[in-house]
């Protein structure tokens, strides 16, 4: 029982690291989901949203010269 006990809560730990990163501009750690550091208020993932963004604008205005 013991065991079973510990692999759980070992397992549990692993999976809280797992979902932790490091903020670029404080360097603290934070949950891999949030879009504001709240170590620091810096925004987080907008450069990979923003190219993500300009390539689909760029699709799109490509596809408008082939249709004329």
């Amino acid at each position: 029982m013991l065991a079973i006990l510990t692999v759980l809560i070992t397992t549990r730990r692993r999976r809280r690291h797992l979902r932790r990163r490091v903020c670029k501009v404080c360097g603290k750690q934070i949950m891999s989901g949030w879009r504001i550091c709240p170590h620091c208020g810096s925004l987080l993932e907008e450069e990979k949203r923003t190219k993500e963004r300009e390539s689909d604008t760029k699709i799109y205005k490509d596809k408008k010269k082939e249709e004329k």
